[in-house]
């Protein structure tokens, strides 16, 4: 004899009509999509990969040039708010620079200190080992 008994009785089962359709569904297009994505991405990779998408980001940058110079020169923007903003620009080109450099030269500074220190090790093995 079981030791509890279920208030419904057992049955299979089975899904719903909806998830079967569902079911089909996605077996028919689950592969046609996949293809599609594959190519879809293949385009991409071909189209950043060449010369094309250099050429239009090269153009918006350009074209976004112009249209600053272009209101700088006729002066539709609040004045000052187009050179302030080129003048930053400017000074944070300039700071990163002399960050490069300085890292550069404490680099240079640090290799300079690392060969020293081997030099006098070297110098003080060879004298105990003879």
């Amino acid at each position: 004899m079981q030791r509890y008994q279920n208030s419904y009785p057992n049955r299979p089962n089975t899904p719903s009509p909806a998830a079967e359709l569902g079911g089909r569904l996605w077996r028919w297009l689950g592969p046609q999509l996949g293809t599609l994505g594959r190519a879809a991405v293949a385009r991409v990779v071909r189209f950043c990969e060449g010369e094309e998408a250099q050429t239009i980001l090269g153009s918006a940058f350009q074209r976004v040039r112009d249209a600053v110079r272009w209101a700088w020169k006729n002066d539709t923007v609040p004045s000052g708010r187009v050179r302030q903003a080129m003048d930053q620009y400017e000074e944070r080109l300039a700071a990163a620079e002399r960050r490069q450099a300085q890292r550069e030269l404490r680099r240079t500074q640090q290799d300079e200190k690392r060969k020293a220190r081997e030099q006098r090790y070297a110098e003080k093995s060879s004298i105990y080992l003879g």
